[in-house]
């Protein structure tokens, strides 16, 4: 009998680019911001199905806030030139 915990680990993987593409994230400008975005999507295609769904919703929620707010902000930064 497999233990329901030891299914679902997070791999140390996961934690690494989810810090990197919060990281990305924090220095984003406009001429990056294609290249995290591929990057997000690349992250939610590996992890969607291979790690507990309360915490992937979670930092996949995160990591979504975090980037609109970010584009948000470019956005008007640009507008108000």
């Amino acid at each position: 009998m497999v233990q329901r915990r030891s299914l679902y680990q997070i791999p140390s993987a996961f934690w690494d680019e989810y810090n990197s593409i919060t990281l990305d994230i924090y220095y984003m400008s406009n001429a990056s911001a294609e290249a995290i975005r591929f990057k997000i999507e690349d992250f939610e295609y590996k992890y969607s199905q291979t790690i507990d769904q309360m915490i992937y919703n979670d930092r996949m929620a995160d990591i979504l806030r975090t980037y609109q707010m970010k584009q948000e902000f470019l956005n008007n930064k640009i507008n108000k030139q």
